[in-house]
């Protein structure tokens, strides 16, 4: 049985070919998204735990830093260094050590950091660069020991740590290369090592 071929109509190729470009460009925009979506996985598998904390503070996150011995930290990120990120929290500043439960002896094993990091709402008017004065954690407990000494000494700092849900309040007497030496209100010498640190703050004054 012969079948005559489809009469072509007036407008007929126009809207096949524009069918076809639309076609195409849909196309051509889901393989660049695809490859879009790629990159940015594959940034994120290079990027380290710490790097991603800078992330949110750039973008001006609030997070919940979860902290062993069931603390939690709440709070937007306004700075961050190599090993930590201070949060503006409803109670103040409250610096948190992100490489805490992580020995630094040279020849050790890797250990993962003790903590965890949620971003809970993801800011769209943007964050904050982090601060060149306090490049690491030691430089901020340095920092914390000279203040204490010279410009607040009345004042006491709160320190939380990875083995008791209780933070210490004392003054700080001696940071040494590897501890702090605190000495609490009520008199009690602590010797706290800093891989055992989590969290530093300063106490309400009195």
């Amino acid at each position: 049985m012969r079948h005559d071929p489809p009469v072509m109509r007036p407008g007929d190729l126009e809207r096949e070919l524009a069918d076809l470009s639309a076609r195409v460009r849909a196309e051509h925009r889901a393989e660049r998204r695809a490859q879009e979506l790629e990159a940015v996985r594959e940034r994120w598998r290079s990027r380290s735990f710490v790097e991603a904390v800078h992330e949110a503070m750039r973008r001006g996150d609030e997070m919940r830093v979860s902290l062993p011995a069931g603390r939690r930290v709440e709070g937007l990120v306004v700075d961050a260094g190599a090993d930590f990120a201070t949060l503006e929290t409803s109670g103040g500043r409250v610096s948190v050590h992100l490489a805490a439960g992580v020995r630094s002896d040279f020849g050790e094993p890797y250990q993962p950091p003790l903590v965890m990091v949620t971003i809970r709402s993801r800011s769209r008017s943007g964050g904050t660069n982090a601060s060149r004065r306090t490049p690491s954690f030691q430089a901020l407990l340095h920092q914390y020991d000279f203040e204490q000494r010279y410009l607040r000494p009345a004042q006491l700092v709160v320190v939380g740590t990875a083995l008791d849900p209780q933070p210490i309040i004392g003054r700080i007497e001696v940071h040494a290369w590897d501890h702090l030496y605190l000495r609490t209100r009520e008199g009690a010498e602590v010797f706290i090592p800093v891989a055992a640190i989590t969290t530093i703050a300063w106490a309400d004054p009195d």
